[in-house]
């Protein structure tokens, strides 16, 4: 069962904030504590969460920050603003905005770019499409996420609106047990287009909680790439919802990069509601020590002709815990569906453990769908073929490691982005130094 002291650890919480906001958002906080005081953290036996590592959010309450944290300056972050790339940015700190380290440029006409908050307060009132894709009946992070909701991305696109410069959304942490509530909302109207990088780390290695929710809402014919960056401390606890709705002639790619954090469960939801609508969805988790990585999808196709590809991997070291599951849904009236799951995981310790669940569930007849899922060590034949070539044991197990992740990184289609996270990638992964100079 859920400990009942922790909830009314976060019920007192709320108590203590007095928010000086828009009457919705208040409102709209106390229907989240109301049902969270009702559900509780999830409790281990539940099947979806018995393999997760819990125990950090069940023996403590996370504070809300409160007030205005300290910043940084921009010279201690520099690396993280990604200053190789031209980009619309917005800076959160604990959850909060920072109009200091955040830098909005000039926009086409007909798109809007800013903070949620700040646009709810503008507004008098709560923006359309709030809380719409979110499971706030049964879900108790979503409602906590309602309670606590400190700020996140506002994008509104009207129609044929193209935004050239990615928008790049850094939440950071900085602060002893602090928990942080991001909310992205995305509207993107008929044929609009648009590059999200969301991006997660710490600026110290005090424990943190991030629970954060991205709603996604893609009109006909838009065109919206998502990369998502988790690369806070290894004290992290971090659960991260993305949840899309696609109509007819739209497109949706995902890139997920998990790296930090010591209890990570990332879930993605995908509604295919239109007529030829297409996802990809990749992802790559690297666990080492005694991390976990939860990275759970839900895709829908609810009408015909539309597409998914779906490409999940993980890397898992030491005593770390990898889990993967998803569900492709191909309903009754989904004919000429065309959709292809795989999850793949490479094991480089004994002790490494990976629970993998890929399912279909498929009610129309006339279907392309498959799905697969592998996990194992590093092939004895591949690493003596490189040893043939001149390689020692340590660089050839390395770079074929890098090999078996590279899949992934090459997916980003932002250049920049790509070599970055591949540099990134070779300092994380056992004997990466020795093959990162050949590169």
């Amino acid at each position: 069962m859920s400990n009942p002291t922790i909830t009314e650890e976060y019920r007192a919480h709320f108590t203590d904030l007095q928010p000086d906001e828009p009457e919705a958002l208040r409102l709209f906080r106390k229907a989240g504590l109301k049902t969270f005081g009702k559900l509780g953290l999830p409790a281990s036996s539940r099947e979806e969460w018995r393999y997760n590592k819990l125990t950090a959010l069940r023996d403590r309450a996370f504070r809300p920050a409160n007030g205005s944290p300290a910043e940084p300056s921009p010279e201690q972050i520099a690396d993280l603003l990604l200053p190789e790339m031209e980009t619309q940015r917005l800076v959160f700190i604990d959850g909060r905005h920072s109009p200091t380290l955040s830098r909005i440029g000039e926009l086409p006409p007909g798109a809007t770019v800013t903070n949620l908050t700040g646009h709810i307060a503008a507004l008098g009132e709560l923006p359309a499409g709030l809380n719409s894709l979110a499971d706030h009946e049964h879900d108790p992070f979503t409602n906590l996420n309602s309670m606590f909701l400190g700020d996140g991305l506002y994008l509104d696109l009207a129609a044929g609106v193209a935004i050239e410069q990615p928008i790049h959304l850094l939440f950071l942490s900085s602060g002893d047990e602090y928990l942080a509530s991001p909310r992205n909302l995305i509207n993107a109207a008929e044929g609009s287009r648009a590059v999200i990088i969301e991006s997660y780390a710490s600026l110290n290695d005090s424990a943190a909680f991030t629970n954060v929710i991205t709603e996604v809402d893609c009109a006909p014919g838009a065109d919206i790439v998502h990369y998502k960056l988790q690369r806070e401390n290894g004290a992290t606890q971090h659960i991260g919802q993305s949840l899309v709705r696609q109509a007819e002639n739209s497109r949706y790619k995902s890139v997920e990069i998990v790296f930090g954090g010591d209890m990570t469960r990332r879930f993605l939801k995908l509604d295919l509601l239109g007529e030829n609508a297409e996802c990809e969805v990749n992802a790559l988790y690297l666990a080492r020590g005694e991390q976990v990585h939860d990275l759970r999808t839900r895709i829908t196709h609810a009408v015909p002709n539309c597409a998914t590809r779906e490409l999940y991997k993980g890397i898992v070291d030491e005593k770390a815990h990898g889990i993967f599951d998803g569900l492709v849904y191909v309903a009754r009236d989904a004919q000429v569906t065309d959709a292809h799951q795989t999850n793949r995981n490479l094991l480089l310790s004994q002790d490494a453990r990976v629970n993998s669940m890929p399912r279909l569930e498929i009610y129309a007849d006339d279907v392309k769908c498959s799905h697969g899922s592998t996990t194992g060590q590093l092939e004895e034949e591949q690493i003596f073929y490189l040893r043939s070539r001149g390689l020692a044991p340590d660089a050839a197990r390395a770079l074929l490691t890098f090999a078996f992740a590279g899949e992934i990184i090459d997916t980003i289609e932002l250049a920049p982005l790509r070599q970055r996270l591949s540099s990134e990638l070779l300092r994380r992964l056992p004997q990466g130094e020795l093959i990162e100079e050949t590169l």
